[in-house]
């Protein structure tokens, strides 16, 4: 089941923009469904770094780490890896944006969501230490 909406894309898309104008950069988005958000551009277009964002309904210090999907992890690092490029992980929180760049390894659990009685909800995860990610702004 598919549960990206078109808020989702939008909220995005602001956050992209936002990044873009704060580090005077380019972006690239990539199409629903893709395996990652896009990518930030350097100066000369090219990509500078592999981005995932994220909208998360808490402030950035609710939790001691940030779960991500072992999947969407593998993937992050794979195409990080094969473009020679970092791979950045965007959330949006109530109290502001904050990024880390994705390590190779991390804890991992099975993790999700409960609350849709939904299945597919569950699987293994990353847990990232939420003291790794920096504040971008409010």
């Amino acid at each position: 089941m598919l549960y990206e909406t078109d808020a989702d894309r939008t909220n995005e898309s602001e956050v992209f923009r936002t990044l873009a104008v704060k580090y005077n950069c380019g972006i690239e988005t990539c199409p629903p469904l893709s395996t990652v958000d896009g990518y930030l551009l350097n100066k000369k277009g090219e990509r500078a770094a592999v981005v995932e964002i994220k909208t998360r309904y808490n402030t950035h210090n609710r939790y001691s780490t940030y779960m991500l999907s072992a999947t969407k992890h593998r993937n992050l690092i794979a195409l990080a890896m094969e473009e020679n490029i970092p791979a950045l992980l965007v959330a949006n929180f109530t109290d502001g944006i904050y990024a880390t760049k994705i390590k190779a390894e991390y804890l991992t659990a099975v993790g999700g969501r409960y609350d849709r009685g939904d299945p597919n909800d569950t699987e293994t995860c990353v847990y990232i230490p939420i003291e790794e990610f920096k504040f971008i702004c409010k």
